[in-house]
């Protein structure tokens, strides 16, 4: 990995800090928030390649977050996955592109699926940049 920034932002500190680990491990730069209301501020601050972001937080729905990062003249074009605890009932796709998410990822197929998505979005796309 390039040095690739990522935000983790989920409501589990212990889903947090295994992703951010795994991702740390693999050579990215991870920072992480465990509030809906921080993600946008977090995001003005600093430039990331990609956010993972959980949809239930407790201040707040993640797909609002979402929203506001696509009216965000700056944030509009950020790759954002949506993550999601439970596979009973996943987000069409139609559903994540009307949100503006670029990718679902599942939490209950674990840490290393999750990090594996990530890992493979961001190299592909290097790839189709040059």
């Amino acid at each position: 990995a390039k040095g690739w920034k990522i935000l983790v932002a989920d409501r589990n500190a212990d889903l947090r800090l295994l992703v951010r680990r795994s991702l740390e491990q693999r050579g990215f730069k991870v920072d992480d928030v465990d509030r809906a209301g921080l993600v946008v501020s977090q995001l003005e601050r600093q430039p990331y390649d990609l956010v993972l972001l959980d949809i239930n937080f407790d201040d707040g729905p993640g797909v609002e977050v979402l929203k506001a990062l696509r009216r965000h003249e700056k944030l509009k074009d950020l790759p954002v996955f949506v993550m999601l605890d439970e596979d009973k009932n996943p987000p069409k796709r139609e559903a994540l592109l009307s949100w503006g998410a670029d990718q679902f990822v599942g939490k209950y197929r674990g840490i290393g699926g999750i990090v594996d998505a990530v890992c493979q979005y961001l190299e592909e796309r290097e790839q189709a940049d040059g």
